[in-house]
């Protein structure tokens, strides 16, 4: 073991949230999961893929705020996180962008029939 003292001692960190809390993002979460599966049963149309991304991130901010511990952790935490999220959607943007400006290969050509055979 280290002979140093560790900079932040465990106790810190022991209250940093309520029960309470954790039983209401819990809560949280199992409403957003409804709501999911209530899009997906929907037809949206084109805005299938909006909606259930914008469902996905509410979780995922729920996540990263209180079971990440990023509402009481240092700037540079929180920093780092914030970089990985934006790298999350450079990739997702490029992504889509590929995806979008792809052209539609033409249909290959039909068969050509004989008369006769």
């Amino acid at each position: 073991m280290s002979e140093h003292p560790p900079a932040i001692p465990a106790a810190a960190h022991a209250g940093e949230f309520s029960e309470t809390i954790y039983y209401r993002v819990f809560a949280g979460l199992i409403a957003l999961l409804v709501l999911t599966v209530v899009a997906a049963a929907l037809d949206l149309g084109a805005w299938n893929v909006s909606v259930a991304l914008a469902i996905a991130t509410g979780k995922a901010a729920l996540v990263m705020v209180y079971f990440m511990h990023l509402r009481t952790t240092t700037w540079l935490v929180r920093i780092w996180a914030m970089a990985g999220a934006a790298w999350l959607v450079i990739l997702f943007t490029l992504t889509l962008s590929d995806y979008l400006t792809r052209a539609v290969p033409p249909p290959p050509p039909s068969p050509v029939l004989i008369q006769g055979e």
